[in-house]
C-alpha cells in the first residue's frame, strides 16, 4: 500500500521488561520520578497515579467508547496540565453519518480526573457536565451538554465493572522523567440510552459493550502513535475485545498489546505494525505482529474523523477511522477470533 507507515523499530528481543505485578504500587516516587518497582503490567489495575512536579508535561485521561447494534459513542476528557478538553462522538453504524463536538478549558478549570481507574472523573462548564462515576460494580456515564453540535446531548449509560473482570495495564517507560500508565478495559457489558437532538439511541444490555483507556503519565513533547480496540463478541458468541498500539511503544521494552476472552486476559509481548494508505485511509488497513503471529488482523472503515487542534504550545492531528475488524489473535494457546466486530483505529501525532 502506498504511504503505509510500518512500525516495525521494536522486535520480539527489545521486548525484556514485561514482568507481571500483582500487587498495589505507586506509579511516582516523592520527585515525580518513575518509581521502578512501577514498571511491568498487571490484571488488574493496580497503580497509584498520584505524580508531584513536572508541571506542565502531565497528560491525564479517561476516555469511554460504547459499542451497540446500531451505533457506537464516544465521549472523554482530558488534562494536559495547561489546558483541559473534552469530547463527544456518535456514529450511526449504517449510514456512516458523524455527529461530533468539544470543548476546552484554559488551565482545565472544571476538571476532576482521580489517580486509580476506579476513582470517579468529572468535567463541568456552564452548565453541561460529563460524570464518570464507580459503584457497586458498574461505572455509570452521565453527560449534559445543551450545546452539543447545536443539537443538545443526554446520556445515561452503565458500565459493568466487576472486581474479576481482568484487563491489560501496562507502565510504558521512556525515562525515569517520562513515563505513562495505561489501562485498557475491554469487553464490559453496557447499556442505556443516548439522545442527541430528538433522537434516541438505544444501547440495549446484552448487545452493547464498552471500552475504556484510562491515561496518566509524564509525556514527552512530541508524541505520535496507532491505536486499534474493539469489544463485542467472538465468533463463538464469547464476549471479547482487543487493544493494540504502536509507534509510541517502541524501544521501551513494553507493549500495550492485548485481548480478553470473557473474562480472562492475554498480554501479548510482540510488537504490531499498522498497514494503511494514508492517502487514502477509507481502503483496508492490515494490523500484524511485526514478529510471529500473534495478531493477524484485517479493517473496513466504515466512517472517518479528521481534527487539529493549533494553539501555539498545544498542537495535534487526529486521524479516526470507524469501521469493522476480522481476524485473528493469540497468545498462551488462546485463539480469539473475530469477524466484521465494530471498533476503531487511529494515528495521532501531537506537540503537547
Amino acid at each position: 500500500m502506498p504511504s503505509s507507515f510500518y512500525n516495525n523499530d521494536s522486535t520480539t528481543e527489545d521486548l525484556k521488561l514485561e514482568t507481571e505485578l500483582t500487587s498495589t504500587v505507586s506509579l511516582a516516587n516523592a520527585r515525580g520520578r518513575l518509581n521502578p518497582d512501577a514498571r511491568g503490567w498487571s490484571r488488574q489495575p493496580l497503580h497509584h497515579c498520584h505524580i508531584p512536579y513536572n508541571s506542565g508535561r502531565k497528560k491525564r485521561w479517561n476516555y469511554w467508547g460504547i459499542i451497540g447494534p446500531t451505533h457506537l459513542y464516544t465521549v472523554f476528557i482530558v488534562d494536559v496540565d495547561y489546558l483541559g478538553f473534552a469530547a463527544s462522538c456518535l456514529l450511526d453504524l449504517e449510514s456512516g453519518r458523524i455527529i461530533r463536538d468539544e470543548i476546552k478549558r484554559p488551565l482545565a478549570t472544571g476538571l476532576s480526573l482521580g489517580n486509580t481507574v476506579r476513582a470517579d472523573a468529572a468535567m463541568t462548564w456552564g452548565n453541561s457536565a460529563i460524570h464518570f462515576e464507580y459503584g457497586g460494580g458498574h461505572v455509570g456515564i452521565g453527560v449534559r451538554w445543551p450545546g452539543f453540535a447545536k443539537l443538545g446531548q443526554q446520556a445515561d449509560l452503565v458500565v459493568n465493572s466487576p472486581a474479576d473482570q481482568e484487563s491489560i495495564n501496562v507502565v510504558i517507560p521512556w525515562s525515569e522523567k517520562r513515563f505513562q500508565f495505561t489501562s485498557k478495559q475491554m469487553a464490559l457489558a453496557a447499556h442505556g440510552a443516548v439522545t442527541v437532538g430528538n433522537d434516541k439511541i438505544d444501547f440495549p444490555e446484552g448487545e452493547s459493550f464498552a471500552v475504556h483507556d484510562f491515561g496518566r503519565g509524564v509525556w514527552p513533547y512530541e508524541s505520535r502513535w496507532n491505536w486499534a480496540t474493539f469489544s463485542g463478541r467472538a465468533t463463538d458468541g464469547t464476549p471479547a475485545g482487543f487493544n493494540l498500539g504502536g509507534i509510541w511503544t517502541d524501544g521501551t521494552g513494553m507493549t500495550e498489546n492485548g485481548f480478553m476472552v470473557g473474562t480472562s486476559a492475554f498480554k501479548i509481548p510482540e510488537s504490531v505494525r499498522f498497514e494503511y494508505d494514508q492517502t487514502d485511509p477509507l481502503k483496508t488497513w492490515l494490523i500484524k505482529s511485526v514478529d510471529g503471529d500473534s495478531v493477524n488482523l484485517q479493517f473496513e472503515p466504515i466512517a472517518r474523523v479528521t481534527e487539529g487542534i493549533n494553539l501555539g504550545i498545544l498542537k495535534a492531528r487526529l486521524l479516526q477511522l470507524f469501521g469493522r475488524f476480522s481476524g485473528t489473535l493469540r497468545q498462551d494457546g488462546q485463539v480469539l477470533e473475530i469477524d466484521g466486530q465494530v471498533g476503531w483505529a487511529e494515528e495521532q501525532n501531537a506537540r503537547w
